[in-house]
């Protein structure tokens, strides 16, 4: 079920909810809404409550037109405030990509909230080389159409595999993602790469209580397992799990879906039997 929750911030924030059992809150990436886990919200709604939330300025959430503002505690806020204006006392928390650095400062900044952490292609600080990627994209998008700069950005997203196979996947996908009738506005899939470059909470994953899942593709070339490997080695109970070989990249929740399915319910099956059984 689609709908809308208005916080006490003034924020009016979409979700979709679907499934029974304990709450999921999924968070989505840059430059997207709710949609982009696609079939996956239907597998992980067979054993959970899902809240797949649009982030402010995307899917039906409040557009904004100042982003002077627009940062990950912003979004984390949000997340956490529409989950406790629902009643939510505590839920499973999961985000991709941006929507991951997002979950990071949910767990940091409410620990007791998260029962789980589950981070997919994810990174704990911006350095130089992910700084740079940041920068291509947002200098594309600033100065070539969407058609030019969507499938450039696709260069660093999908696999090797995909351009030399279906190369006429490319502009189809790049279409889909970046030029949807639900994608943002321009200037907000700037200010999500704000976020992006801004990232740095490495020394802050320490505080992380919740036990934690990290998904990272040995193919991905915006977030190569290294960052995965820093995260693990800062949070206490984390465990990381690398899907290999063809298909591995940024996007391996499309490419390589059955198994990313796999690992990551898994993981949230098992976090829920361990609850259970220490109550």
């Amino acid at each position: 079920m689609l709908a809308k929750k208005q916080l006490s911030n003034g924020h009016t924030i979409s979700y979709l909810e679907i499934g029974e059992g304990t709450p999921l809150l999924l968070i989505p990436a840059t430059g997207v809404d709710h949609t982009v886990w696609g079939d996956h919200l239907s597998a992980f709604a067979k054993h959970f409550r899902v809240f797949a939330i649009d982030n402010l300025g995307t899917g039906d959430s409040s557009k904004i037109e100042d982003v002077s503002h627009y940062t990950e505690e912003v979004l984390a806020d949000d997340a956490f405030e529409l989950m406790k204006s629902l009643n939510i006392d505590s839920a499973h928390v999961a985000g991709i990509s941006m929507g991951s650095i997002v979950a990071q400062r949910v767990a940091i900044e409410h620990p007791g909230f998260v029962r789980s952490l589950s981070l997919y292609n994810s990174w704990g600080k911006t350095d130089d080389f992910m700084e740079q990627i940041f920068s291509i994209w947002q200098r594309l998008i600033e100065t070539q159409p969407m058609s030019f700069a969507g499938p450039s950005m696709l260069h660093w997203l999908v696999s090797e595999a995909l351009w030399e196979e279906h190369p006429e996947q490319i502009p189809l996908l790049s279409k889909m993602v970046f030029e949807s009738e639900t994608a943002p506005p321009t200037f907000v899939t700037l200010a999500h790469l704000e976020i992006d470059i801004a990232h740095d909470a490495l020394d802050e994953l320490r505080y992380i209580q919740a036990p934690t899942l990290i998904i990272a593709g040995e193919e991905d070339r915006t977030t190569p397992v290294r960052y995965a490997k820093e995260m693990v080695e800062q949070i206490p109970n984390a465990e990381l799990q690398v899907i290999t070989g063809r298909g591995s990249s940024h996007l391996l929740m499309n490419e390589r879906a059955e198994e990313f399915q796999s690992i990551a319910i898994n993981f949230l099956i098992n976090q829920d039997k361990k609850v259970n059984t220490l109550s």
